[in-house]
């Protein structure tokens, strides 16, 4: 009797397939096939093989199967198929995804499927209308109409874009007479995706008169829809994030000049205007326009340009030398107003002592809580570079001890472990801790004293 040299097929032969551009998880990003569908197929192929591949999900053109081709000879077996239709017709429904092999004369056999959940899309991922006239060029708060005779609309391509697919804009705020605007520029069947989106974008220019007849200070809101499905219903299109303005009809108002209103140390303790501080970091912040920048000023020294959001900003200045500090902020808007001086002086007092984790309250130490570990804590103006270490003064011997010089790193406060045998050693007495710093070649500064009181009756001498 002859042997087959043809391997028959069954299910349990062909494993699922998988896509290329969402590889690892069974939750399909629509936008992860917004250039490719690529199936990745593999199995123990042989010359001759014949594949169709099936994607089944919602019906017409929601779903997909393919005509039988050639495996070919690369391996494994890769195939292009277009996902945005797919993706599209299938938001926030399974799918199923799997291939058919047709060996010899054997009958056809279906590979274990690929389930998969396909996310509706994010509106993160869509991009939001916008009036190319408004601040920051579409992007800021304020759509100010003065003197404004026409306007444009825009709207960027969006990643499930295809040719034919519609889209509306509504804008809708506040007349002047408190009626509501509410008028519909992009509608369709007469705004589709054509060539226009070539360039990447769709823009139209419009009369600004409407415009100039809303509210002062009222909102504008700009409300976008694509019929990602080919269909003229608005009802199903696709909702893209609001776009709002603050529209301005009035006279111009004089944009406020910033102001310095507060300067904390590292510790997030106030600095008054003419104060001292042993900190060299301080956070310096204050009000402005909101949305707007403002450019921060030690002396004639920029130390850098903030944003107003909301209308204050906040800015951290480190590594200040030892002596007087004079801020001011520039206004990077209107007429580059500058605010007020905050005047500092970076003094060289000690740093503060350390602190004992065991001894909460920062006078008595209970040998209960110091049992396992016997913590100092080091909270200064730190720099990563600097080299620490503690002084622990008690009884001669075994019950005083100086640590080794430690980078003080980037984690503060900055812990150092000590050998719980210093607390039995000073049962009933009072000790004096203390810690050094050695910043580069400049002496070693030593803290303030902790003066700890170690609870407990004396060891017997």
């Amino acid at each position: 009797m002859m042997n087959s040299q043809t391997a028959e097929l069954v299910t349990d032969d062909l494993p699922p397939p998988r896509i290329r551009e969402n590889p690892t998880s069974d939750l399909l990003n629509p936008v992860a096939l917004r250039h490719s569908c690529t199936i990745i197929i593999e199995y123990a192929i042989e010359p001759g093989d014949s594949v169709r591949i099936t994607w089944a999900g919602a019906e017409g053109a929601g779903s997909y199967t393919s005509d039988p081709f050639s495996v070919g000879v690369l391996r494994p077996l890769a195939v292009g198929i277009g996902g945005v239709p797919l993706v599209i017709f299938n938001q926030g429904k399974t799918v199923k995804l799997s291939y058919t092999v047709v060996r010899g004369e054997s009958a056809p056999v279906t590979s274990k499927p690929l389930i998969l959940y396909v996310l509706p899309v994010m509106q993160s991922d869509l991009p939001r209308p916008f009036i190319t006239q408004a601040s920051d060029l579409g992007d800021g708060s304020v759509l100010d109409v003065n003197a404004l005779t026409e306007f444009t609309l825009r709207i960027n391509a969006w990643p499930l874009l295809t040719e034919g697919q519609y889209f509306w804009l509504r804008l809708r705020g506040t007349n002047a007479d408190d009626s509501a605007f509410d008028e519909l520029y992009w509608s369709a069947p007469g705004n589709l995706v054509d060539q226009e989106f070539s360039k990447g974008f769709y823009a139209r220019n419009y009369s600004a008169n409407l415009l100039t007849g809303l509210k002062d200070r009222s909102l504008l809101t700009l409300e976008f829809m694509a019929g990602l499905e080919g269909s003229q219903d608005v009802a199903i299109a696709q909702r893209f994030a609001h776009r709002n303005y603050i529209v301005r009809t009035g006279t111009p108002v004089t944009p406020p000049a910033p102001v310095i209103d507060s300067v904390r140390d590292s510790g997030n303790q106030q600095i008054p205007d003419a104060g001292n501080t042993a900190h060299s970091t301080v956070t310096v912040t204050g009000t402005a326009m909101a949305g707007e920048e403002v450019e921060l000023f030690d002396g004639a020294t920029s130390k850098g340009k903030v944003r107003a959001d909301f209308g204050r900003w906040e800015l951290t200045v480190a590594e200040l030398a030892i002596g007087p500090h004079v801020f001011t902020a520039v206004a990077l808007y209107g007429g580059s107003e500058v605010s007020n001086t905050w005047t500092i002086e970076v003094t060289s007092q000690l740093p503060l002592p350390p602190t004992i984790k065991e001894a909460p309250d920062n006078t008595n130490l209970d040998p209960a809580a110091a049992i396992n570990q016997l913590t100092a804590v080091l909270d200064y103006d730190m720099e990563p570079g600097d080299l620490v270490r503690v002084m622990w003064v008690g009884t001669p011997g075994a019950g005083t001890r100086t640590t080794a010089p430690v980078l003080a790193g980037n984690i503060r406060p900055r812990e150092i472990r000590l050998p719980t045998s210093l607390v039995d050693a000073n049962l009933g007495r009072t000790v004096t801790v203390t810690f050094s710093f050695t910043r580069g070649t400049a002496p070693a500064q030593v803290s303030l004293p902790l003066i700890l009181n170690v609870l407990g009756t004396p060891a017997v001498e």
